[in-house]
């Protein structure tokens, strides 16, 4: 009989065996919601809400064509700490992504989100980015849109970010989870 217990203890247990060894280098479970925007004013409110309710600045990416991107202004009427926290998400430096569709897609992500993005050459790659997810945001992005890529640490808070995003945009409501690899040691 498999003693659950026992195997419990002892992938936990302070001495590091072959066990504790592969639950490290399995992949990073990384679950994200995305959602277009036409318009600035509900993008900052969506985005003031989500860290109201315990999600960071470093979590969200903001995803569209650099002329719209370049353009996006704050709201006069919020507190002190959330400008700081926006504002710095919108000074973040741009990454290029060069879509499926071979149009120039400019990302500015906090910290958390920007792992989501690897350098190659002139512009940077998202490998998780599956095709119809990549024709959406190309659509989205051609349409004026701004998209809002907003990462989650639990499957809890993904779904408490899918429930409030949905308060925000009449676009549909995009959400992936998948695994990535750890970084390689540099």
């Amino acid at each position: 009989m498999h003693d659950r217990a026992a195997e419990h203890s002892a992938a936990h247990s302070p001495r590091r065996g072959l066990g504790e060894a592969k639950l490290q280098d399995e992949p990073t479970r990384v679950r994200i919601s995305l959602l277009a925007f036409d318009e600035a004013a509900p993008l900052w409110r969506a985005a003031q809400d989500l860290l109201i309710n315990g999600f960071k600045a470093g979590q969200f990416c903001l995803i569209g064509l650099p002329s719209e991107l370049a353009i996006l202004q704050l709201p006069t009427d919020i507190s002190d700490d959330l400008r700081y926290a926006l504002t710095g998400l919108i000074a973040k430096p741009s990454t290029l992504i060069l879509s499926s569709t071979g149009t120039i897609v400019e990302t500015r992500c906090g910290r958390h989100a920007a792992s989501l993005f690897v350098s190659a050459g002139d512009y940077s790659q998202a490998m998780w980015i599956r095709p119809e997810l990549s024709r959406s945001l190309a659509n989205d992005t051609a349409m004026g849109r701004v998209v809002l890529l907003v990462t989650s640490h639990s499957a809890d808070q993904h779904a408490l970010g899918a429930r409030l995003l949905l308060r925000h945009s009449s676009h549909d409501l995009k959400t992936h989870e998948f695994s990535m690899p750890h970084p390689e040691p540099t």
